[in-house]
Parts: structure tokens; sequence; C-alpha cells
């Protein structure tokens, strides 16, 4: 497994996290499309209950950044991506040719917030304090929340029995981690699956 290990600290690892992959701007003015699929937020809700961080899994409210992003320099690769699952790879990248807005009120396993990420960004330059690097006072208003979670748009084959999705969490200066995740549909659930010559990337502080 490859593997991008790096120090992300406050507000750094906020920038990282929406910058890694933003493929192209939108104008000043341009509303962000929003992810209204109930099947993508089905997938959101199966990488969480299966890969929910040990700082998030006693969180009683998840904090979402409202801007998707993936992790361009960061993605699996190897033969099973160049075959059967190409379409939704492909999927994946054209639903995240643009950056999109998550959307509240899905069911997710546990209450969500959705916050603009300049929001959380103002909340770590209020509280630049050298001891938690600006966490505190993003804990100050999500003290529940074990940190925050960023999300891609979901890539989907067509009939929608297969899935790919980033997903990265952050919860301090040295806390925090994003992957891709594959999935398939089995009995009309979703999990995680294992594709022999699949290559992951991940990356972890």
């Amino acid at each position: 497994m490859r593997a991008a290990m790096g120090l992300l600290t406050g507000a750094l690892a906020l920038t990282m996290l929406v910058e890694q992959a933003r493929p192209s701007a939108r104008g000043p003015e341009s509303p962000l499309k929003p992810i209204d699929d109930p099947e993508a937020y089905a997938v959101y809700a199966s990488v969480l209950a299966g890969d929910l961080p040990a700082h998030a899994a006693s969180a009683r409210r998840l904090v979402f950044l409202k801007e998707t992003s993936t992790n361009q320099s960061c993605m699996p690769s190897g033969k099973p991506l160049d075959g059967e699952w190409r379409a939704v790879v492909e999927n994946f990248k054209s639903e995240n040719a643009q950056v999109r807005a998550i959307r509240p009120g899905f069911s997710l396993g546990l209450p969500y917030v959705v916050v603009p990420t300049e929001e959380i960004q103002a909340l770590f330059l209020a509280a630049p304090d050298a001891a938690t690097l600006g966490w505190s006072g993003f804990y100050q208003q999500y003290p529940d929340s074990g940190g925050y979670i960023s999300v891609s748009a979901v890539g989907f084959d067509r009939p929608k029995t297969r899935a790919m999705v980033y997903l990265a969490t952050a919860c301090g200066g040295l806390c925090g981690g994003g992957t891709h995740h594959l999935l398939e549909k089995v009995n009309n659930a979703w999990r995680e699956a294992t594709l022999p010559g699949l290559s992951s990337c991940m990356w972890v502080s």
C-alpha cells in the first residue's frame, strides 16, 4: 500500500482537505451544485459505519465540510480499475470535476451538520494558540463532533451496484487521514469491495 505521510495542523489541515483536489475553478457568483442523490448518502453512511476513526466513534454530532474534496495525488490504481471498475472511476472523475455541496437532512447513522469551509477556517484563525494549533476554537463550537469530515461526490456504475468515494477526517494536529473507498452493493446494502490487484493510497497524520 502506498502511503502519503504528513504532519497536518489546524487551519493547514483544513486548507489541505479542501485544496487537495479542486479540479476546476468556479466563478465567485456560481452556486455549488448540491448532491441530492439518496444513494450517495447511503454510500457515505456505509463508509462511516465501517471506517469512522476512533476519535469520532463517540461523537454525538458529525461535522461535514460543505464543499466536496478529493485527493487526485493519492488515487487507487491497479488492474481492476482498468477493467470492470473503469466506468466507476470515470464517473467519479466526472462527478468531481466541479466542487459540489453536501446537503443536510439525510440518514448517516449519526446526526450531522454541514458547515462551509470558510466558517470552520474562521474558528481556527480566531484561536491561534500554540498549544492546540487553533483546534480549541473548533472544539469550542463543536465539542461533541470528534473533528470534521470531508467527502467527495460519489462515482457509480450505471446500475449503481458499484461506487467510489473519498473520505478524509481531521481532529487535531496529529490526528487525521484520508483515502478512497470502493464499494459494492450486496443484498441492497453497500460494503467495501475486495479487489485483488488493487493498489490503495492513503495519508495519515
